[in-house]
């Protein structure tokens, strides 16, 4: 399962390629959630949340029970899949950037992007 959360209390504006590449990337990072996922739990779904801070917003993706590789480096090539690949090719700006992290035993991977006037 998979559930939904905005905490966006305005509009945002992107362009064309923004807005394409964006939704690429919020598809592949629900996707490698759901895909690397220990086990199937429906009291747990994966959880994605789009938030609004002063002058960006992040997209969350939870996901457990779950974990990152031991040295995880979400820049290295060496732990690198397709997907990830195509996420980072696709981030739009210098400004955007994904974190990782491990808590517990959920992923969650932000992806953050400036919010434009």
């Amino acid at each position: 399962a998979i559930c939904f959360y905005s905490k966006v209390s305005e509009d945002i504006h992107l362009t064309t390629e923004e807005s394409i590449s964006s939704s690429i990337i919020f598809n592949e990072l629900i996707t490698n959630a759901i895909k690397h996922l220990r086990s199937v739990n429906p009291a747990r779904p994966v959880k994605a949340t789009l938030k609004q801070f002063e002058n960006k917003f992040v997209f969350e993706v939870a996901s457990g029970p779950a974990f990152l590789p031991d040295g995880f480096d979400a820049k290295s090539t060496n732990v690198k899949g397709n997907g990830l690949e195509l996420v980072n090719a696709l981030i739009p700006c210098k400004d955007a950037k994904l974190v990782f992290r491990q808590q517990e035993d959920e992923v969650i991977v932000e992806y953050h992007f400036p919010l434009k006037p």
